[in-house]
């Protein structure tokens, strides 16, 4: 997945996301040159193995509510290589993250495992806020990375809903 842009607004600028109950297994893959998020997960259940993720640059997103209509502001400087919110139950096995302009892992309020990982040259190597958080094997690396290897609780701000579903093009 590639070349990732986002729309109109300024959002949706994802590689791969699962969302709202989904599962997603992704393996042997590569996520480069997106916006928003390299890998999303919102309250679903996801496995990566062997994924490398590249140059996310940055977006925004909207805060949506139940009827689907924005509410406020959007949310600005998202910009992670995996994300990981709301309840997410995410497994990470051999995974890289580098140029990433926010956090190369990002964990809030989620569950499940991160092993042989390595996260370098992106803002921040691996975020963890809220609970629950995933177990972090000794196995991975985050290393040399521009402002802090490891940060938690650090209050970055993340989508409270799932992006609105992508209408087809006419």
């Amino acid at each position: 997945v590639e070349k990732v842009s986002v729309d109109g607004a300024g959002e949706r600028g994802y590689g791969v996301g699962a969302f709202s109950g989904a599962t997603l297994d992704l393996s042997n893959a590569r996520v480069e040159d997106v916006t928003v998020a390299g890998v999303w997960g919102f309250a679903a259940t996801i496995a990566l193995d062997r994924v490398d993720v590249r140059r996310v640059t940055g977006g925004k997103g909207t805060v949506i509510d139940a009827k689907g209509n924005p509410v406020g502001e959007p949310l600005t400087g998202l910009a992670d290589g995996l994300l990981a919110t709301s309840n997410a139950s995410v497994t990470v096995s051999k995974m890289s993250v580098s140029s990433v302009a926010r956090a190369g892992i990002l964990f809030n309020a989620s569950k499940g495992s991160i092993a042989n990982v390595v996260a370098s040259d992106n803002a921040y190597g691996l975020v963890l806020q809220g609970d629950p958080r995933p177990t972090v094997d000794a196995s991975s690396a985050f290393t040399n990375n521009r402002e802090k290897d490891r940060l938690d609780d650090a209050g970055l701000s993340v989508p409270n809903r799932p992006p609105a579903k992508p209408t087809a093009p006419p």
